[in-house]
């Protein structure tokens, strides 16, 4: 997992670097650059959201059959409880300890990827903004 977040950070990273180059090569474009520039950020974005879609309903499942998972383990802990009970009370804690990783691993997963989805909505105001001044440059 933390080499999934450093791929995912690294990524970041390079969009925004990619974003703020493509904003300085921005100002010598035509219209019809920024136009095509335009045009290209929609269809990306368009992919990421659905991208980003099937993650978050693929995290939801993970997160349900994990916590079906947990609950069975949990159950299956409470009926070996009279029989042993310092085993039962270290599986739960490690069990829990597994979940809480787990959740914050997802949690910060679903931070980067709303990062980049920000980034890709930034992209998209930063060429509307181009074009706007562009437009009131043109009077």
């Amino acid at each position: 997992m933390a080499q999934k977040l450093s791929n995912l950070l690294a990524e970041l990273s390079g969009k925004a670097k990619h974003l703020e180059d493509k904003f300085a090569q921005s100002k010598t474009e035509t219209a019809e650059q920024l136009q095509d520039w335009k045009d290209d950020v929609s269809r990306k974005t368009a992919a990421n959201k659905e991208a980003f879609e099937a993650k978050r309903e693929t995290l939801e499942d993970d997160a349900k059959s994990h916590w079906d998972s947990v609950k069975q383990n949990f159950e299956e802990g409470v009926a070996k409880v009279k029989a042993d009970y310092k085993k039962a009370k270290y599986e739960t804690k490690a069990a829990n300890a597994e979940l809480n990783a787990e959740w914050a691993e997802n949690d910060a997963e679903m931070s980067v990827y709303f990062a980049l989805d920000a980034i890709a909505d930034a992209e998209q105001a930063v060429i509307e903004a181009i074009a706007a001044r562009l437009n009131a440059d043109s009077y």
